[in-house]
């Protein structure tokens, strides 16, 4: 599945789809059953190598905007949501397919019962504004998760879930700035 994703990715930066590199890799999940979580046990092994180049520094942006649209077509933007950079991995890549399931397109609440303590070391976190923007700097070169959680009270059927997380992949390439719509379309 992730090799998928990635191919997809390429294709859309070399046909020049993305606009100052817009990767828009996605998925959201509407799922009932939030309330009763499933354990997941991670299988592989957390490696610090990995993921070490999110510590250097570069001058790179990226950059966007987290929203998302309900089952009742109402628009819900990511204020004030925790977003996350993570670096493609082994690990992490285990970590995003549990969370969403594999498919991309539902997921039921998750909880990663052995997840690796040094693994958040690793993942940088910023907190979009009341617009639902976002933007982390000194990115350096590398594939990453670009993460995000919403919850919302409008909700307006009984299938409206009122949450919903959405990811996509951003791949850093030397340029100056990425922009990153998180809205799971």
């Amino acid at each position: 599945m992730f090799r998928i994703l990635v191919a997809l990715a390429s294709c859309l930066v070399a046909s020049g789809c993305a606009t100052a590199a817009v990767l828009g890799v996605t998925g959201v999940i509407f799922s009932e059953g939030w309330d009763s979580p499933q354990n997941y046990n991670m299988r592989s092994t957390f490696s610090a190598r990995q993921a070490a180049h999110i510590l250097q520094y570069q001058s790179t942006v990226v950059q966007g905007r987290v929203w998302v649209k309900t089952p009742g077509n109402l628009t819900i933007v990511g204020k004030r949501s925790r977003v996350q950079l993570i670096p493609v991995t082994a690990y992490s890549t285990e970590y995003i397919d549990a969370m969403f399931d594999g498919k991309r397109t539902s997921i039921l609440n998750v909880s990663v019962v052995n997840l690796d303590p040094n693994f958040f070391k690793y993942v940088r976190h910023e907190v979009a504004d009341l617009d639902g923007l976002f933007a982390f700097s000194g990115v350096p070169d590398g594939d990453y998760f670009v993460l995000s959680s919403l919850k919302w009270n409008q909700r307006v059927s009984t299938s409206d879930p009122g949450h919903a997380r959405v990811y996509a992949i951003v791949n850093v390439r030397g340029k100056d700035r990425y922009n990153v719509v998180l809205n799971g379309l």
